[in-house]
């Protein structure tokens, strides 16, 4: 498979489930998941975004059976898989984050407290954190959530504005590696789920900050 396909080319039913996605509803992104939907009656097997924002839910793939390859459906065109980003051993974790160690198999839950040149992370079924250096650590890993929930202000990873309305639309405010007149662009043009992908993670501004 190929960087240009689609990251649901030659999966199943049963291997895509579960998968974290970004669907394009009318310019509007909604966060959901991958999920076999339908009676069990009819005679393909189904595959929807299935989100509390969607009722009901989208139909994205169809298949033969759980276990053959599936199918787009017109929706698909919409859709993008959420992976999770790694970041650099020297990033500023964040709670929700797992440590990948350097030489050491699995993702270790990020502790809630960093020291500069330590990471507390979780390891095995102990009741404790443990410290790690920083030199032992090969990245941080964050399941990337590209839509906040709140309507607001955020901020691009390159330091530009985008804006988050009630309905759910993303709105570029200001593009910070635009030149001239083209670092504001127009407050009207709705951001797609692949763009606003390329510019996370988020970050929330709030009222007083610069």
């Amino acid at each position: 498979m190929t960087d240009t396909q689609p990251f649901w080319t030659g999966l199943t039913p049963i291997e895509l489930e579960g998968t974290p996605v970004l669907l394009d509803v009318f310019d509007r992104l909604v966060e959901g998941t991958l999920a076999m939907t339908g009676d069990g009656t009819a005679s393909t097997v189904v595959v929807s975004v299935v989100s509390d924002r969607l009722d009901p839910p989208v139909s994205v793939f169809d298949a033969a059976s759980p276990h053959h390859p599936v199918e787009p459906l017109p929706a698909a065109r919409g859709l993008t898989r959420v992976d999770p980003m790694r970041l650099g051993a020297d990033a500023a974790p964040l709670a929700g984050d797992r440590v990948e160690l350097r030489g050491v198999p699995g993702l270790f839950p990020y502790a809630g407290r960093a020291d500069g040149r330590r990471v507390r992370v979780r390891m095995g079924s102990g009741p404790d954190p443990v410290w790690v250096p920083r030199r032992n650590i090969a990245a941080i890993v964050r399941d990337l959530r590209l839509t906040p929930g709140e309507p607001g202000l955020y901020r691009t990873r390159d330091g530009g504005i985008l804006l988050r309305d009630g309905s759910g639309r993303w709105r570029r405010i200001f593009d910070a590696a635009g030149e001239g007149d083209g670092r504001w662009p127009d407050p009207g043009a709705a951001i797609g789920a692949a763009r606003l992908r390329a510019l996370g993670p988020l970050s929330r501004i709030r009222l007083g900050e610069s």
